[in-house]
């Protein structure tokens, strides 16, 4: 065999396998967790502070710059009222939105990230879910009063501007999850499917599509990402799917990856969150059964690149740079370092990467003869 193929085929061995060789090698490095009591649901990261909520215990102000020694620096206990529990946090520049249930929104001015400085709360129809931000507009969704839109340009006195319901014939028209694209909002209903509403005028949304659970699942719809023109729905007590949504009302099913079935009791049952960590890989937490980092570069064959035992409940995932915080029940929050994820060229396969070497093999062939 002439000696320049016999050293593109080595080469072709070789590049492959290390290839494939860091792709299995790939894992996260824990780093340390923060336990003060109370149940952990959800995280988000401002700098060096991170705040907690932490359900009937209110919000918790933990500073981070050394992982492995997090300190409390404060804890905000809501005025107890039956219902109240601090359930979903989010930060946009200066500021700290957080729902805490029949509490409603409040909005705290972070601008000392130690010590926040209550601004205004916004008091729901029902229960208070999940929030999101796009295009400067906050939305929430609520136990039976849908999503709901807010003017936040003064921060002292949010404004609502609309509101829709989720179309459900039997359960509560609920909204957890929310994702957006292109004025489109995709919002998880955790008693029924996806739904696809139309934002482009936050004062007068309309339902544009809709995209039935897994007859499988239950309750439902749980959270949603939004990759590219594929949307990732977790659905409870099920597991993930792929959905195309090229055309944004009509979502086509892609794949599914179904995961352990390990509920606790109620409806609040895994999975339960999903954030994408870049192009290729999101984190979708499992209750009991941790944290999973799923390959997503190929929508038509999810899979999972690793799994994050942690001790309690899994419940809400953040990611803020290198690090991945996860609020993981009565086991307070756990930090691990992901860079071997979001050090990863995107896209990568090893199986694209094996096609165009077979091809250059191919054409380097067709010369030498």
């Amino acid at each position: 065999m002439n000696n320049k193929i016999k050293n593109i085929q080595l080469f072709t061995i070789i590049t492959i396998s290390m290839v494939l060789f860091s792709e299995q090698s790939q894992a996260s490095q824990y780093i340390g967790s923060f336990n003060q009591g109370g149940f952990s649901r959800d995280i988000t990261i401002n700098g060096d502070y991170g705040y907690i909520a932490n359900g009937f215990n209110g919000l918790q102000i933990v500073y981070l710059n050394d992982p492995g020694n997090i300190i409390l620096k404060e804890t905000i206990t809501p005025d107890y009222v039956q219902g109240r529990s601090t359930y979903n946090v989010l930060q946009n520049n200066n500021f700290l939105y957080m729902t805490d249930r029949t509490g409603g929104v409040l909005t705290y001015d972070i601008s000392d990230p130690s010590s926040p400085n209550l601004l205004s709360r916004i008091f729901p129809e029902d229960k208070s879910n999940t929030l999101a931000i796009y295009n400067g507009i906050l939305f929430m969704g609520e136990v039976s009063g849908g999503m709901v839109a807010f003017d936040i340009q003064d921060p002292t006195l949010p404004v609502e501007i609309g509101r829709i319901k989720i179309p459900n014939e039997t359960y509560p028209k609920e909204a957890q999850g929310m994702a957006f694209k292109d004025n489109f909002s995709y919002v998880a209903n955790p008693w029924g499917g996806l739904a696809i509403v139309d934002i482009s005028d936050p004062a007068s949304m309309t339902m544009a599509g809709y995209y039935n659970k897994p007859q499988t699942a239950y309750p439902g719809v749980w959270d949603v990402a939004v990759q590219g023109d594929f949307a990732f729905i977790i659905a409870q007590r099920y597991g993930i799917q792929s959905l195309d949504i090229s055309d944004p009302v009509n979502p086509v099913f892609a794949s599914e990856l179904l995961l352990p079935i390990n509920y606790m009791e109620g409806n609040d049952s895994p999975p339960l969150d999903i954030k994408m960590i870049n192009a290729r890989y999101a984190a979708v937490t499992n209750g009991y059964d941790g944290v999973y980092i799923i390959d997503t570069s190929d929508p038509f064959d999810i899979k999972i690149a690793e799994t994050i035992d942690t001790v309690g409940y899994a419940w809400g995932v953040t990611q803020h740079g290198n690090r991945l915080y996860i609020a993981d029940g009565y086991d307070g929050i756990h930090v691990f370092d992901i860079s071997e994820y979001t050090a990863v060229p995107l896209p990568s396969s090893a199986l694209l990467l094996l096609a165009g070497i077979s091809s250059l093999l191919a054409r380097t062939r067709h010369r030498l003869r």
